[in-house]
């Protein structure tokens, strides 16, 4: 029986004081949704991390058996021609091997210390010995023996040694991938749940904010009531503000949406300039690539100086590049455009 005219009480005191309310609910929103935002944000950057890790370690991987491979027969070719423009091919790309197995190991330095990575390594110093005595054997006109180096049972071990490593490497790295990907998904599943867990603990504290607004604003229409009553010519005053602070309203959105339209039009404008710019380069290009490629088969053998020139650009590389670039321009004029 005590009970009722407390939650009287309680009522009559949320009705002149709603704010209070309003108050604890704001607080407890923000002390909730804050550390979640928070968490959300740094579960965003790991997924970031992760993506960029992936496809540039992909890509680094590619890179290095490709390098290791022109390596391998530049070697080779140098054996077997004596021409001293592969032994300069080799010196040029070992370089280029070095920073993507540098760049590699600081990705991922933890898988780089394994006994698999130090296998690696080991037989990757080795060929790389072995090739550089062919490349000294062939200075010294001893192109025979640098060739029966090259295929001997030592290098093609070496080889085969390096290989399996590389593809062990590739395995443990994938696998340390998954694992992050399983970290970064239990991550997230706990990031849900803090929401829903927020969520659900705000929907009753706001649904008691809403009813005490209720109330609040079920005593200030009696209010409201009882003064037009009183003072008519009070009401026919505030009724002609209102139609006023209509009327301008009006005037405001008519004028946004001109300078909207006006917007539009002028993002439309170079948008068509760039879209068809975009697919005149990049047909251009094509006829470029496409010419290129007919002098590559009407003069399969260039001048020294030219084929250095070709190598040194990779045109497969920027051909397929360029290609990704322009789809990309495209892609986002497209956005824009939408």
């Amino acid at each position: 029986m005590k009970l009722f005219p407390v939650l009287q009480q309680w009522r009559y005191q949320l009705q002149k004081h709603p704010s209070q309310m309003i108050a604890v609910a704001t607080v407890l929103t923000i002390g909730l949704f804050v550390p979640q935002a928070w968490m959300n944000w740094r579960t965003y950057q790991e997924f970031n991390r992760l993506r960029y890790q992936e496809l540039r370690l992909q890509y680094l991987s590619d890179r290095i058996t490709h390098l290791d491979e022109v390596l391998t027969m530049s070697a080779l070719m140098n054996a077997a021609t004596g021409d001293p423009k592969w032994e300069q091919r080799y010196r040029d790309y070992a370089p280029k091997l070095d920073v993507a197995i540098q760049e590699s190991i600081k990705l991922v330095p933890d898988l780089y210390a394994t006994d698999v990575a130090k296998q690696v390594d080991a037989a990757n110093q080795k060929l790389v010995e072995m090739e550089q005595r062919s490349l000294f054997l062939v200075q010294k006109n001893q192109r025979s023996q640098a060739f029966q180096l090259l295929q001997s049972p030592a290098y093609s071990e070496q080889k085969q040694v390096y290989a399996n490593g590389v593809a062990q490497r590739n395995r443990l790295l994938e696998q340390q991938l998954n694992q992050q990907e399983i970290e970064y998904q239990h991550t997230l599943f706990i990031s849900f749940a803090g929401t829903i867990a927020s969520i659900t603990l705000l929907i009753p504290v706001w649904w008691i904010v809403l009813i005490v607004l209720k109330w609040y604003l079920q005593d200030q229409a009696i209010a409201e009531q009882a003064l037009a009553e009183n003072n008519q010519e009070l009401t026919q005053a505030l009724d002609k503000l209102r139609e006023a602070q209509l009327s301008m309203h009006g005037e405001r959105l008519a004028s946004l949406s001109q300078m909207v339209a006006g917007v539009a039009h002028e993002i439309n404008n170079p948008l068509g300039f760039i879209r068809g710019n975009v697919s005149y380069v990049h047909q251009t290009t094509q006829s470029l690539f496409d010419l290129v490629q007919a002098y590559q088969e009407q003069i399969p053998e260039p001048p020294l100086a030219l084929q250095d020139q070709l190598e040194d650009l990779d045109l497969p590389f920027l051909q397929a590049d360029l290609t990704k670039a322009l789809q990309s321009m495209q892609s986002g004029s497209d956005r824009i455009q939408e």
